[in-house]
């Protein structure tokens, strides 16, 4: 009989976690030497990282451990300035809080792979009556991805010739391997002077920063991928500025206070001019003049992968370098990096023979095939009243917005994303009293929604979807000293997975017809690469108990598992 039979070993992973926990950390923080005490607070910000992740099928569950650094903009107790602004300052709080999440590891995955991310939700603070130490806490969102890999042997061709005839089946099987994944932080500084009226040897102060970080490229290499991008910053700073006779050089340049008819758009007289003041508030935006590059090793990648990565800033400060105006920033930066790699492989599902005899075991496979991905820019609106207790706007200085939660529903052909988003100003208010704090911060929770329908060709309802939406850029309107119409723009894009369940035949063996020869009562037999017990039963008309019998060494191997090549088997025959 010329019948020849084809295995082949496929690597199949496939996620058996995708899933968000929530997650706190509490502690007492002190404010830095060189900051005055604090009476009030105008807002509280935090940045987490992920320090530990510690995978224990022992106790059955994963743990991540990470820190989180808080950043506080106050108004200080006692201030001597000569209006409200003078007395706000900002900076880090000394100390770290520590956070600890876990979730239970599922049945299928006590040999996973896991990655996890971490957001931070909520922070709150309290400072202590010594106007120095806080307690504060914070929520966090810790996300757990779990992917299992495993090799499985099946047959990819059966071949014969005359006489014999066999007709194998195939399918299709579309993969997405994930390859792997690393971690990689790196540090980087960046130095700016601060456009301050005057020169840049007024007194200088930093209230709140935000560095967002940009991957610009990502170069694959034979068991690398080199990640390159940069960072844009966002400073909100105070500077100093002590007027002088109307029309001085010293005055000169100076940023006018708006009258009324300015902040709320219309055109009758202003009821009072604002008073003059000795400090001013300013936002610097500014791109990094160099941008940053690392190199993440991933075993096995090379040309064929895809590797996608994401950027966070895990920590930030800043510093005024001297009294020429000039602000120094250091951002931790963590990279991440996943390489997958997508291949069509041809398998076997069923194989009918004529004259040939031929053993079959067939097992089903569950893969991920990849369905598609979809990608768009967008643009939301929304209209909202400065919350109750907060005095009307004069000047708002800065805007932004976060998104809070995001979901994706498949549809035949499209994705459905669906999101919240928290936009939030620092603004300046209107008839500000000596003595009274002199900036604000207001946020509106999930106040704005965000509808997305991205095209994604031959996706099935039963897909899986992961959706996401990049760094939003925020512009507000002030329609009157209390609403405000936010329109927000970003870009959302979605990654579909479709689950498919194909039957393969997992390993086939030929058989003599039985009575074609005689039989010997004994075989020895030297096994060759992919032998299994399952194969010899099969082939040598016996049971795998009685295999196992006669050669005791082998009962630590299951039926299907592959047996080392070049061992000396006796087999008996069956009855």
């Amino acid at each position: 009989m010329a019948v020849r039979i084809k295995e082949s070993e496929l690597r199949l992973t496939r996620r058996v976690e995708d899933r968000s926990v929530d997650a706190t950390a509490s502690g007492t923080l002190r404010l830095p030497s060189e900051l005055p005490d604090a009476a009030s607070v105008v807002r509280w910000r935090a940045l987490a990282s992920v320090e530990r992740l510690t995978p224990d099928p022992a106790s059955g569950r994963v743990e991540a451990q990470g820190r989180v650094r808080v950043w506080v903009v106050y108004v200080a107790a006692g201030s001597e300035a000569p209006d409200p602004v003078g007395a706000v300052y900002g900076g880090r709080m000394d100390g770290e809080l520590s956070y600890s999440a876990w979730l239970e590891i599922p049945p299928e995955g006590e040999a996973a792979a896991w990655q996890v991310d971490v957001t931070v939700r909520d922070v709150e603070g309290r400072f202590r009556p010594d106007g120095r130490s806080a307690d504060v806490d914070a929520v966090l969102g810790v996300h757990f991805t779990g992917v299992a890999s495993e090799q499985s042997r099946v047959v990819t061709q059966v071949l014969a010739s005359p006489p014999d005839r066999v007709d194998a089946s195939t399918a299709n099987l579309r993969l997405k391997v994930v390859q792997g994944w690393a971690t990689a932080r790196i540090n980087v500084e960046d130095a700016r002077p601060m456009d301050v009226p005057g020169g840049g040897d007024r007194p200088l102060r930093v209230l709140d920063l935000r560095v967002q970080p940009l991957i610009t490229g990502v170069e694959v290499r034979p068991g690398e991928a080199v990640v390159k991008g940069q960072l844009s910053y966002e400073l909100l700073y105070a500077y100093q500025h002590q007027p002088a006779a109307q029309g001085s050089a010293l005055d000169a340049g100076a940023p006018a206070e708006p009258a009324q008819e300015e902040a709320t758009g219309g055109s009758g007289p202003a009821e009072r001019q604002a008073p003059a003041r000795a400090w001013h508030v300013d936002l610097a935006s500014w791109t990094g003049q160099e941008g940053f590059e690392s190199a993440l090793a991933i075993d096995g990648i090379g040309q064929g992968s895809q590797v996608k990565a994401q950027a966070s800033v895990t920590d930030a400060s800043v510093r005024i370098l001297g009294t020429e105006g000039v602000v120094s920033v250091s951002a931790q930066v963590e990279i991440r990096a996943t390489a997958t790699a997508s291949q069509l492989v041809p398998v076997v599902a069923a194989i009918r023979a004529d004259a040939a005899s031929v053993e079959q075991r067939t097992v089903p496979v569950r893969v991920e095939a990849p369905a598609g991905e979809g990608r768009r820019t967008f643009t939301a609106s929304t209209t909202v009243e400065l919350p109750g207790g907060l005095p009307p706007i004069e000047r708002i200085v800065w805007s932004g917005a976060g998104v809070d939660t995001i979901t994706a529903r498949p549809e035949p052909g499209r994705v459905h994303v669906s999101a919240t988003a928290t936009p939030w100003i620092y603004y300046l208010p209107y008839k500000a009293e000596p003595q009274s704090q002199g900036l604000h911060f207001a946020s509106w929770p999930g106040a704005l929604s965000i509808e997305q329908v991205l095209a994604i060709p031959d996706l099935r309802p039963e897909a899986e979807v992961r959706a996401q939406a990049g760094p939003m850029t925020a512009e507000v309107d002030l329609i009157s000293r209390q609403t405000l119409e936010f329109t927000v723009s970003g870009t959302c894009q979605a990654e579909a997975e479709t689950p498919v369940t194909q039957d393969v035949v997992a390993e086939a063996v030929l058989v003599r017809p039985s009575g074609s020869e005689p039989d010997p009562f004994i075989y020895l037999v030297v096994t060759q690469a992919g032998d299994t017990l399952w194969k010899l039963s099969r082939r040598y008309r016996t049971a795998t108990q009685q295999i196992l019998a006669a050669n005791p060494d082998l009962e630590a191997y299951e039926e299907t598992a592959q047996l080392p090549a070049g061992t000396r088997l006796f087999i008996l025959r069956g009855a």
